[in-house]
């Protein structure tokens, strides 16, 4: 019926509902047929016109979630349809770097993006945990979205008077708290410069709390952006960036090898753990049995695999009269290799045959009996 409707007809139909219907609800119009496109696309609505409430608010809101052509995003914001900063947020979340890009051509919509009074004045001190903040300010949404093409476009579009060149401080600390490796990458690459100092002073927070990151360690330390320390060896342990802490560790002449030691046992990492006691025999930092026993029995919570290691690899260095019996039962190791641990000596006392008892591990307990008949005869 619609298309059989002369030219002059639906002018008057457009004209009508432009001057009765929000921008937003005649878009809908345009898909009506080719004519209806034309001639709306060639329409404006005089600004005056333009009235949102909540409801209109959201109908915008939900038009952004949705993957919209950008052409009909133009052509609301040829028709004076204004964006907040909720709607700020929903672009950005939403990764919608083209109708960020597109809104750089329309005024409002650049004092709404860049409006410096979203800060605080003590909000560019290095002191402020932007990870923490709850709020629609742009470059902390993007940040905490790992939206890094938008980040970086809201950071380089402008250099005068651009609020977030002064936050770039707070935007590394979201990247690390996030544990956003393309953010922090953009970071160091690109902003350095910003964010050396405090770089600098919190490595050993950053390199504990970046995982997959070795690359970019690597790149900062053989480009001399930080500098080689126990902190970063520590967060290699932490990360298990192998490559990176053998890389390290020779050009440090480390003395305190024991806190590296303590450090791979507590995160259970057996790559590191051998490579730091082979490095201790080879320069006669030899640690006694008794202590290797006391520091491997007073850590109860241990990964099958960093157990088998130590069974495999350093049994040698335990204590037989020790409870590293009780430490292969509390933490589930294979019934037959304590079998052999037990046949090669190693004690075990009556809690330890009563967990056997309690865990239903028959064969165990028949074979610890037996030896206990052993040692009494």
């Amino acid at each position: 019926m619609i298309q059989g409707l002369p030219s002059d007809i639906i002018d008057l139909i457009i004209d009508k509902l432009f001057f009765k219907y929000h921008p937003i609800e005649l878009l809908q119009l345009r898909n009506i047929n080719c004519e209806f496109r034309l001639k709306i696309d060639n329409k404006k609505i005089p600004s005056k016109l333009i009235h949102e409430d909540g409801e209109t608010r959201m109908k915008i809101d939900s038009l952004l979630r949705r993957n919209t052509n950008i052409n009909q995003i133009e052509w609301l914001m040829n028709n004076h349809v204004e964006f907040s900063l909720s709607h700020i947020r929903t672009i950005i979340i939403h990764n919608r770097i083209d109708i960020i890009k597109k809104g750089f051509y329309y005024e409002n919509f650049l004092k709404l993006i860049f409006n410096r009074f979203y800060f605080n004045e003590e909000d560019n001190e290095p002191s402020v945990i932007y990870a923490a903040y709850e709020c629609n300010n742009p470059i902390i949404i993007a940040s905490k979205y790992n939206r890094v093409d938008i980040v970086r476009l809201l950071i380089e579009s402008s250099s005068h008077g651009n609020p977030y060149t002064k936050v770039l401080n707070g935007i590394l600390d979201i990247a690390v708290k996030y544990s956003h490796k393309n953010l922090f990458c953009y970071l160091v690459t690109y902003q350095y410069e910003s964010i050396k100092q405090l770089v600098t002073s919190k490595i050993g927070k950053i390199i504990n709390r970046l995982t997959d990151c070795e690359d970019i360690f690597f790149y900062l330390i053989l480009n001399n952006k930080i500098e080689i320390s126990v902190k970063v060896l520590l967060g290699c342990i932490v990360n298990n960036y192998y490559e990176l802490f053998i890389y390290i560790y020779p050009q440090l002449h480390v003395k305190d090898r024991l806190e590296l030691l303590l450090k791979t046992i507590d995160m259970n990492n057996y790559e590191l753990f051998n490579y730091i006691l082979s490095e201790c025999s080879s320069s006669n930092y030899e640690i006694s049995t008794e202590h290797f026993t006391e520091i491997i029995i007073s850590n109860h919570k241990y990964t099958i695999e960093f157990l088998l290691n130590i069974i495999n690899n350093h049994i040698h260095r335990i204590i037989k009269d020790s409870k590293f019996i009780y430490i292969c039962l509390e933490n589930n190791i294979n019934d037959q290799i304590i079998k052999d641990l037990i046949h090669l000596g190693y004690s075990y006392d009556d809690d330890d045959m009563q967990f056997a008892l309690s865990n239903k591990k028959i064969s165990l307990l028949r074979d610890m009996c037996n030896s206990y008949n052993r040692k009494d005869q």
